[in-house]
């Protein structure tokens, strides 16, 4: 199946970056699954959100996040956001975006989060967020989301099918050259790159990170909501046994820094943290499929982990 390039379901905005357009269409994920991508500008008129749209006005819960969040690869109603909502009982808003960082997810918070006057505010980690944000910041002091770039990447195929090929190679290199293990975990195969987790460490990029962070708990604090940072691991961290029986040279140590990082970070500024690593790796040890094949991202079960370990630690921090 062919990808659909990110221009057909997002677009340039001056302050987030980037957001979705409101779309409804079939995405491919990079196992190849079909799924649905449906967004809703829910009471908004300037954008879109992978959600099932808000009973009233408010919600209970938004989730601020990245592609973990927005949740590639399964339908609607088994994204964590949703399947969270169900246990809930109560509204819960996906303000996930792919390629998101702790940058924008603020911004997304204060642009349109705080006008839905959540009780409860998720906001999400992944290990590459201080990269993510270094980069990030360096664009906008170079005003780079304005101008021509701006302008082609909002209208020309062209142009964006040039940019999906250099960002396609640009992975695949930061995922180590293209070295992988695929190893067998039962009834599949998982593919995985060490490689990849490794280097992620950027001093300017982890204090920028933390800066967005304590902002957006500012914000959620302003509007009495209670705010919690959701720790997402990588594949090769929650499966890191195979990689370990493929290659004894790497070190769990290197995979499970940035998470261990945040968890001291939360201890630190009084922040609650919702470690999704211990339920997510029981699962993987278990050979159960929790990622998918070759994406990165969680499967229908990663995802129905995920929301049953937020729930639980909602309900003990209601």
């Amino acid at each position: 199946p062919k990808e659909i390039e990110t221009s057909f379901y997002q677009i340039r905005d001056p302050y987030l970056m980037r957001k979705f357009k409101v779309v409804d269409i079939t995405i491919h994920n990079s196992d190849g699954k079909s799924y649905n991508f449906k967004t809703t500008p829910l009471i908004f008129k300037d954008i879109g959100f992978r959600d099932d749209g808000l009973d009233n006005s408010d919600a209970y819960s938004i989730a601020l996040g990245d592609s973990f969040t927005m949740a590639p690869g399964v339908e609607l109603g088994d994204t964590w956001v949703e399947l969270l909502e169900l246990k809930m009982e109560r509204d819960v808003v996906n303000m996930g975006v792919s390629g998101y960082s702790a940058i924008p997810q603020a911004r997304m918070l204060e642009k349109y989060g705080v006008k839905l006057k959540p009780k409860v505010v998720l906001f999400s980690f992944y290990y590459n967020d201080y990269k993510e944000d270094n980069a990030l910041s360096r664009r906008i002091q170079e005003e780079e989301f304005i101008s021509l770039r701006s302008f082609l990447e909002s209208n020309s195929v062209l142009y964006n099918t040039v940019r999906l090929i250099n960002t396609k190679l640009a992975n695949l290199a930061n995922r180590g050259g293209g070295k992988s293990i695929t190893v067998s975990r039962g009834d599949f195969d998982i593919t995985l790159y060490p490689d990849a987790i490794l280097g992620y460490n950027d001093e300017v990029g982890k204090k920028l990170t933390a800066d967005a962070i304590l902002e957006a708990k500012k914000l959620s604090d302003g509007i009495g909501a209670k705010f919690f940072i959701v720790i997402f691991p990588t594949k090769e961290h929650v499966y890191f046994d195979a990689i370990k029986k493929a290659n004894s040279s790497y070190s769990e140590s290197e995979f499970g820094l940035p998470r261990l990082e945040m968890l001291d970070f939360c201890k630190e500024n009084g922040v609650i943290c919702i470690d999704l690593y211990p339920d997510l790796v029981v699962a993987a040890r278990n050979n159960e499929r929790v990622f998918f094949d070759k994406d990165i991202h969680l499967t229908e079960l990663g995802n129905r982990l995920v929301s049953e370990t937020i729930f639980n630690k909602l309900y003990v921090n209601p």
